[in-house]
């Protein structure tokens, strides 16, 4: 008899969880929904402009809003017509969210791919 994990994740499938052009002002681009927990397993950021922008991405609790002390990026620079990849896995319990901002509007674009169960 072949016995299987429950807590294995990998019958649940990844996918794109967000994915668009980051604005000036905090936003919440992802929030686990209701009775979910969430792993967020990659984050792509990408500079289509022709100079530098910085990027702040924060991990808030349920009802937090974003401040320094729950920043995952905190102004990181990213060059000109580059790509960054974060695997760092994350997660993320019922509420709580991902927020994010830069330093000028629809010149970075951000995914985030993730597993939610």
């Amino acid at each position: 008899m072949i016995q299987t994990n429950p807590y294995s994740r990998l019958s649940v499938p990844r996918r794109r969880l967000f994915g668009g052009f980051m604005t000036t002002s905090a936003q919440v681009i992802y929030r686990c929904p209701e009775g979910k927990t969430c792993e967020i397993v990659s984050i792509v950021l990408a500079n289509v402009h022709s100079g530098s922008e910085s990027v702040t991405i924060h991990h808030c609790l349920p009802n937090e809003s974003p401040a320094d002390s729950n920043a995952l990026y905190y102004q990181n620079s990213l060059s000109s017509k580059t790509t960054t990849v974060d695997d760092t896995r994350k997660f993320l319990t019922s509420g709580e969210s991902i927020q994010a901002l830069a330093s000028a509007a629809s010149r970075i674009v951000l995914h985030i791919y993730g597993i939610e169960s």
